[in-house]
């Protein structure tokens, strides 16, 4: 009797031991990354299932066949930065500074025809471009051996124009010809924003905005009121984004003091962003949607940087009168209290949203060419969409130091699309196909379409939003 008991007590043992091991394994392999901080009870936006999703799980074939074919190769030449017109006209800027116009979307596997330069000046050792608002006159940061410099070349004269030497981190307004950049004050630690008119006079003096104690700071010109400021990004230290409205002189904080702190944010008048803030181990983090004043909003179940993401604002019909068929839903938003903003209300406070579902039929294109007019019924209403490419081995952003890893190019990706619905977290598949390997960077939307640029091939790339 003692000898069946002491077996059993050595099985119970070994099948311990055993399931310990299992347990142990499937969490080491799990696919979500480690949080910075406890979210809270913010709603998750959870990816859906795709063909090249790394847990195991698979869709059918026909569920993104037809996405797959659309994809296609808009600029069969390497880019640094790009711009496309109403006619899906590509001008690129190459590595090598070379300025090209291409005569639009061709087969991803005929490529490109013959493109037209614009500019055959080489330009060496280029740090950043950007395009105006419609493409015409386009900034180029290039290192020089004391200082950057940066040009502002007219695309339609074909003619360069530098900005003041001192000139650093520059961006175009949303919607003229101004630039507003920082240059250093004179005698002091810091810098001046300072806002040049680059579509007059070429002797228009520059106008000082506001002075600044930090240095080494990046802009982002989101509507005319609202210029965004913030520390440069690295997972060594902590950043901070401030807003600034140029017209009232009136600076207020955003987000405050996160390591690894990367956002994007849209344009439209019901603002949102997107947050990357890193883990305090250095490695992975946490991804959210927040409010225009840093509130947090939802918490997204999966990781990918905001520099693989894109807001845009789609139009959809809607019935006048309420649509019996689709009753209204709502979920609670509580704020997330590991942000530091401006603006920090009580744990318990929360805010309502609703939203109406909306049959698939009266979905309209946000910026399509010929919009579907709406009927004495209707009215147009814009829905803000994200658009993000998502890297499949979920693993590997877990484990490396972000943003720093996959800025300094230690880190490549292998990318999924999705569409998610900012207002109900809904999600939907864009393109998934794990045959083609496309790093997405650079990415836009022209023309009811999705523009980037693949890392692997440095080509532009567009696909399709669909309905």
């Amino acid at each position: 009797m003692k000898k069946l008991a002491a077996a059993i007590a050595i099985i119970l043992v070994i099948g311990g031991i055993v399931f310990l091991g299992f347990y142990l394994r499937s969490r080491n392999e799990s696919a979500t990354p480690p949080t910075t901080a406890d979210p809270g009870n913010l709603p998750a936006v959870q990816l859906p299932k795709t063909t090249g999703d790394t847990r195991g799980d698979t869709q059918s074939a026909g569920q993104t066949a037809g996405l797959i074919e659309n994809l296609t190769v808009a600029a069969n030449v390497p880019a640094v930065d790009y711009f496309v017109d109403a006619k899906n006209t590509v001008t690129v800027v190459q590595p090598d500074g070379q300025i090209l116009k291409t005569g639009g979307s061709t087969s991803l596997t005929t490529g490109g025809g013959q493109p037209e330069s614009l500019s055959a000046s080489i330009v060496k050792n280029i740090m950043r471009v950007s395009f105006s608002f419609d493409g015409k006159k386009i900034l180029v940061t290039m290192r020089g051996p004391s200082e950057n410099q940066t040009s502002i070349f007219d695309a339609v004269q074909k003619t360069w124009q530098p900005l003041p030497q001192n000139a650093n981190g520059p961006v175009w307004s949303p919607d003229n010809y101004q630039v507003a950049y920082f240059s250093g004050a004179s005698g002091a630690d810091g810098s001046i924003l300072s806002l040049l008119d680059a579509g007059g006079s070429t002797s228009t003096k520059p106008k000082v905005l506001l002075a600044l104690h930090q240095e080494d700071m990046k802009l982002d010109w989101l509507s005319p009121s609202r210029i965004l400021i913030a520390d440069k990004t690295s997972v060594l230290s902590n950043s901070s984004v401030w807003s600034f409205d140029p017209v009232k002189k009136i600076i207020s904080p955003v987000v405050q003091d996160q390591p690894g702190l990367e956002t994007i944010w849209s344009s439209s008048p019901a603002q949102f962003g997107l947050m990357f803030s890193a883990n305090q181990n250095q490695e992975g983090g946490l991804l959210r949607l927040v409010d225009a004043s840093g509130k947090g909003l939802k918490q997204l179940n999966f990781l990918t940087l905001p520099s693989k993401c894109v807001f845009y604002d789609k139009l959809v019909s809607a019935p006048t009168q309420p649509f019996d068929a689709a009753p209204s839903t709502s979920f609670d938003i509580a704020q997330d209290k590991s942000l530091g903003t401006s603006q920090d209300k009580p744990a318990s406070s929360t805010a309502k949203v609703s939203t109406n579902a909306l049959p698939s039929s009266s979905s309209t294109p946000a910026d399509s060419g010929n919009p579907t007019s709406p009927t004495k019924s209707e009215v147009l209403k814009s829905r803000t969409m994200l658009i993000c490419a998502v890297p499949r081995d979920q693993r590997a952003l877990s484990v490396n130091a972000l943003p720093d890893a996959y800025q300094e190019k230690a880190l490549f990706t292998s990318d999924d699309f999705f569409e998610i619905n900012v207002n109900d977290g809904n999600v939907k598949t864009l393109f998934s196909d794990p045959a083609k390997t496309l790093d997405v960077s650079n990415i836009k939307i022209f023309n009811q379409n999705i523009f980037f640029i693949n890392r692997f091939d440095k080509k532009v790339y567009s696909l399709p939003l669909g309905e």
